[in-house]
């Protein structure tokens, strides 16, 4: 998920022989960023860069070697590189072991249950059934998917001072792009101490009761409805503490596997949300959940 930050300035960084080796074919542009990356900044980082998808090609297993996560749009011709801050990471973690528990818990009671396999940031590719679009790559920071399926069911992704615009096409590009074998996409646009922390939630289905503020579109016949909803403001206390975040087995899985899935909800109060997030700003640095 992107996480803002101004990456104009360049910085002289001592370059080792290994990373000499893997940064001899990569361009300028994209190497000044791994530059950056070396020299231990503050914060999270962020940039998109032009980069051709033959140039992309030739380089991957370098750029794989050099970057954590990247996200690449071929019909643009854009690579964005972004280095999460450790916040970020701990709450993106965190969440992530929650939302495992809850499913473990609901799938011991059922017999011969599906599986269902966390795979955390792994390469999801978009339009591939799409023959006037070029393709696209991206690392979520999370993933739940049936063992059956070769794309995961639910994505979310965990950013930082994003717009809701911005999380709401991130949403809708998981699910349009892998023509809906994502059905449900949750994004947490993180604020720290600058602004409410923020639940954005896609679905492709219309079985959604929660409402706090729904939008509804209707793409290629199939709606999909966004929600959103702060969990706790600028000042750390958590806010709408009677919300939840409501989730499906189902949501894991594409349609044609739903009926394998009991129908039981998977919730998530708000009020975990803020102990996530209070988890993650308390976390001393090096650390990890």
């Amino acid at each position: 998920m992107a996480d803002e930050r101004d990456g104009s300035a360049a910085l002289e960084v001592e370059v080792t022989p290994r990373a000499a080796a893997l940064t001899s074919s990569i361009p300028d542009n994209i190497l000044e960023c791994y530059q950056r990356l070396e020299s231990d900044i503050a914060g999270p980082y962020f940039v998109s860069l032009k980069l051709e998808p033959r140039v992309l090609e030739s380089i991957r297993p370098q750029l794989n070697d050099l970057f954590r996560r990247y996200d690449y749009d071929a019909d643009a011709g854009i690579i964005t590189i972004r280095m999460p801050s450790k916040i970020h990471d701990d709450f993106a973690t965190e969440f992530g072991l929650v939302l495992r528990k809850l499913i473990d818990d609901t799938l011991r009671a059922v017999p011969n249950a599906p599986r269902i396999t966390d795979r955390q940031s792994r390469l999801v590719k978009l339009w591939e059934h799409d023959k006037a679009k070029k393709g696209g790559e991206c690392y979520p920071d999370g993933q739940f998917k049936d063992d059956r399926a070769s794309k995961p069911g639910l994505v979310y992704e965990v950013g930082y001072s994003q717009t809701g615009e911005s999380l709401e096409k991130v949403a809708k590009d998981y699910i349009v792009g892998t023509k809906r074998a994502v059905t449900t996409v949750v994004c947490f646009n993180l604020k720290y101490n600058e602004g409410h922390s923020i639940l954005h939630q896609r679905r492709s289905r219309q079985s959604v009761t929660w409402n706090p503020r729904q939008v509804s579109h209707h793409t290629g016949g199939q709606e999909l409805i966004y929600l959103s909803q702060a969990f706790q403001d600028s000042n750390g206390r958590m806010v709408n503490g009677d919300k939840l975040v409501k989730l499906r087995l189902t949501d894991m899985a594409k349609e044609k596997y739903s009926d394998d899935y009991p129908l039981a909800p998977v919730h998530i109060p708000f009020t975990e949300l803020s102990r996530i997030l209070d988890f993650a700003k308390a976390q001393p640095e090096g650390s990890s959940p």
